[in-house]
C-alpha cells in the first residue's frame, strides 16, 4: 500500500469514527471529507501543489482509490485534472475501506470490548468493581468510544480488566503489592508501573470511602498493601502463639501486632466488659493515656478498615464476653457513621456509638465544619440505613445545620 494512500484514508476513517453517524450506526447524511486544496487551505499537508511530482502522484492515487470505489473526490473548479479540491469516503463501501487498510472496523472493536467487560462483570462480586465496569460498559456501548474508562492499547486494556477482577476476588486475603503483581501478571513490578494509579482512581470514585484517604489506604481496603498491617490496642487481650499465651494486659500504653501473627487465637480477659474502637489516632492515644479503665479494651480503628483488620475485629467479636459491650467513637460525619454502619453489618450488630450525638455537636459547635451539597447528598443516604436507625436524629441535625465534627475537637 502506498504511504500517501494509507495516510489519506486513515485520516478519513478517523474523522468518520468521531462522527455522530458512526456512534448511531447510521450512514452519514453529510460528507465527512478533507480539503486537499481550498483557497490555500489544506487538511492534508502532503498534498503540496508547489511540488509538481508529489501533486501528480497523489492525484493518481486518489483517482485509483476512486476507481476501486473506496473514496470520492472533486477537482478544483477551473483546475480539472490538475488540482484536487476535496475527498471523502464512499460510505456504501465502508467495509472495503477497512479491508484495504487492514484495519478492524471500530464498531466491531467496540463490540468486542463491550463483550469482554460483560464477561468480567459476570465473575465479579465486589460492589466497587461491579459499578465501575457497569458504568464503563454503558458509556462505551452508547458513545462508541472508550473515553477515560479503559486504556486504548488492547494489552493494557485487558490487563486493567484482569487487575480489577483479580483484586475484587481477594476477599479476606491480603497481599503485598509485589506479590499481588506477581500472582496477577507474573511480574512483580507490572502492577506498580502500569495499573496502580488507574486502580486507585477507580477506588476513589467507586468505593464508599472518605475523600481524604491516601492511595495506600484505598488499596489496603481491597487487600493490596505496601507492608503488613499492624493492629494497635491497649487492654486485656492475650495472643496464643505456638502453645504460649502472650498477655498484653500489663502494658499501660498498649502495643501493636502484625496481621501475620493472628492465627484465630486471641483471648479477651473476663475482666473486660467494655470494648471501644477509636477512629482517630490522636484521640486513641489521648484516651489510653488519660481515660482508659482496667475493664476496657481500647482498639485503634483508623479509617475504613482493611480485609485483615476485618478479620481481627471478627476475632474480637467472637472472643468478647456475653456481658461485654462494644462502643465505637468516630468523627460525627459521613465517614464516622459509615464506619459504624459497616461495623454493625459485618462485625457485630450491637456496637453502639460513643460521643457521636447531637449533644456533642452542640457542645463543640465552634469547632464544627461546613459541607457542600455533594457531601450533604451522601450524608442524606445514611438516613435510610436500617443499621443506623438510632443515629438518624443526629444525621438530620447535621443536615439541617450543615455541620459536621471531627474527633480532634474533643482533645
Amino acid at each position: 500500500m502506498n504511504e500517501y494512500a494509507e495516510k489519506l484514508i486513515n485520516i478519513l476513517i478517523d474523522k468518520y469514527e468521531k462522527s455522530s453517524a458512526f456512534k448511531n450506526r447510521e450512514i452519514p447524511k453529510r460528507r465527512i471529507l478533507i480539503k486537499l486544496y481550498d483557497n490555500g487551505k489544506c487538511e492534508f499537508p502532503l498534498y503540496d501543489i508547489e511540488q509538481d511530482e508529489k501533486r501528480k502522484e497523489i492525484n493518481q492515487i486518489v483517482c485509483d482509490l476512486c476507481k476501486d470505489e473506496l473514496i470520492l473526490f472533486n477537482w478544483m473548479k477551473g483546475e480539472e485534472n490538475h488540482i484536487i479540491s476535496e475527498v471523502w469516503l464512499n460510505y456504501k463501501n465502508i467495509s472495503a475501506v477497512y479491508t484495504y487498510l487492514g484495519r478492524k472496523p471500530k464498531n466491531d472493536e467496540i463490540d468486542d470490548i463491550c463483550i469482554s467487560v460483560l464477561e468480567a462483570l459476570e465473575n465479579i462480586e465486589a460492589q466497587w468493581a461491579k459499578c465501575f465496569l457497569q458504568d464503563a460498559y454503558n458509556y462505551i456501548f452508547t458513545k462508541r468510544k472508550l473515553g477515560s474508562f479503559l486504556p486504548a492499547a488492547p494489552k493494557e486494556r485487558d490487563g486493567l480488566i484482569h487487575c480489577i477482577c483479580f483484586a475484587s476476588k481477594l476477599k479476606n486475603a491480603e497481599l503485598s503489592e509485589r506479590v499481588f503483581s506477581m500472582r496477577c501478571f507474573g511480574n512483580s513490578k507490572e502492577f506498580e508501573q502500569k495499573y496502580r494509579s488507574r486502580l486507585v482512581g477507580i477506588l476513589k470514585k467507586y468505593m464508599d470511602t472518605e475523600q481524604n484517604n491516601d492511595d495506600e489506604e484505598l488499596l489496603r481496603q481491597v487487600g493490596i498493601v505496601k507492608y503488613p498491617e499492624q493492629f494497635e490496642f491497649c487492654g486485656g487481650l492475650t495472643l496464643k502463639k505456638n502453645n504460649v499465651n502472650i498477655d498484653f494486659s500489663n502494658l499501660n500504653y498498649g502495643t501493636a501486632i502484625f496481621a501475620d501473627e493472628l492465627d484465630n487465637n486471641i483471648i479477651i480477659s473476663d475482666k473486660i466488659d467494655r470494648i471501644i474502637t477509636i477512629e482517630n489516632r490522636a484521640n486513641y492515644i489521648d484516651y489510653i493515656y488519660k481515660q482508659k479503665k482496667e475493664n476496657e479494651l481500647v482498639i485503634y480503628h483508623g479509617g475504613q478498615y482493611s480485609k485483615s483488620k476485618k478479620s481481627f475485629f471478627e476475632l474480637v467479636s467472637k472472643s468478647m464476653g456475653q456481658n461485654c459491650i462494644w462502643l465505637h467513637w468516630g468523627d460525627i460525619d459521613y465517614g464516622g457513621f459509615s464506619m459504624l454502619s459497616r461495623l454493625r453489618k459485618e462485625i457485630n450488630a450491637n456496637i453502639k456509638p460513643y460521643l457521636m450525638g447531637v449533644s456533642q455537636l452542640e457542645r463543640y459547635e465552634k469547632y464544627c465544619a461546613d459541607f457542600n451539597d455533594e457531601y450533604a447528598k451522601k450524608l442524606k443516604q445514611l438516613v435510610s440505613y436500617e443499621e443506623l436507625a438510632d443515629c438518624v436524629l443526629c444525621i438530620e441535625y447535621m443536615l439541617k445545620r450543615n455541620k459536621r465534627l471531627e474527633q480532634e475537637a474533643f482533645l
